[in-house]
């Protein structure tokens, strides 16, 4: 099975680790947190800035490969305050309207950066649907 990377510009990169990798049908995003390479930092953002931004980070990476929303089955949320999970829900229900991947929600004591949320997500699209279109920015891994 051949893996590629997807990755978007507009997230900060690290070198120890990738964005998202692509294997078979499906997309594994690394988890994100409320930054982008404007603020790579999450001093003086909200915890619902930090939620969106978090989200809008895997919207990016999945955009990058050609996934949408709707092709996430899978998300995993880490947040330090787990009275903030409502919150959270707010923001969440504005970007998953009506579909609805499988999901955690995990209290973390604490998240790198200082971070309040974490999220990663698993998006699937079937390779035979015709749907996936090649981006020169998904790079195959050998």
């Amino acid at each position: 099975m051949s893996k590629r990377y997807a990755t978007a510009d507009s997230i900060p990169s690290s070198p120890l680790f990738s964005q998202g990798i692509i294997a078979g049908g499906f997309l594994f995003t690394s988890g994100q947190l409320g930054l982008n390479n404007s603020a790579n930092q999450s001093e003086n953002l909200t915890f619902e800035d930090e939620c969106v931004q978090a989200l809008e980070n895997i919207k990016a990476i999945l955009r990058s490969a050609a996934y949408d929303l709707k092709d996430v089955i899978k998300i995993t949320i880490f947040i330090t305050d787990i009275n903030q999970f409502d919150d959270f829900n707010n923001v969440y229900l504005k970007y998953f309207t009506t579909h609805k991947p499988a999901r955690s929600c995990v209290a973390a004591a604490s998240l790198a950066r200082g971070a309040r949320v974490e999220i990663e997500a698993i998006a699937y699209k079937d390779k035979r649907s015709g749907s996936h279109i090649l981006n020169p920015r998904m790079l195959e891994i050998v």
